[in-house]
């Protein structure tokens, strides 16, 4: 996966956000793309874990889509993660209920949001 991050050609029209455990190193992400943002925490739920998803980093991660959602020149958001299954559905799935706020996912809120720590994160951020 992280070779097709590096390999593909996209246009300034792009974003990303790379999310990996802690003890991964950061991917080298296409420099073309006109927004980048590297997240690094562990997959858990539990939020007293030093290296869990925390408060301060839902608070970027919120400014980093609002800004990427609000510029009209970008019309796509990769979001990868280094697992793939939970993280960025957390991710995923806050951005198009309440950053996007799509009439298809506000109708039929998806049944599986992910990493629950995660996905509750942003919302109280988002919320507060």
């Amino acid at each position: 996966c992280s070779s097709d991050l590096q390999s593909k050609e996209v246009l300034n029209h792009s974003a990303c956000i790379s999310i990996t455990d802690v003890c991964q190193a950061n991917l080298d992400l296409n420099p073309n793309w006109k927004y980048q943002f590297k997240s690094k925490f562990y997959d858990i739920d539990n939020k007293k874990h030093p290296q869990a998803f925390n408060d301060g980093l839902a608070l970027e991660v919120i400014d980093f889509m609002k800004k990427v959602y609000a510029d009209p020149e970008v019309d796509e958001l990769i979001i990868h993660c280094h697992a793939g299954i939970s993280r960025s559905r957390a991710f995923h799935c806050f951005f198009q209920y309440y950053i996007v706020e799509d009439p298809s996912v506000l109708n039929n809120p998806p049944a599986y949001i992910g990493n629950a720590l995660v996905y509750n994160s942003l919302v109280k951020m988002f919320l507060s």
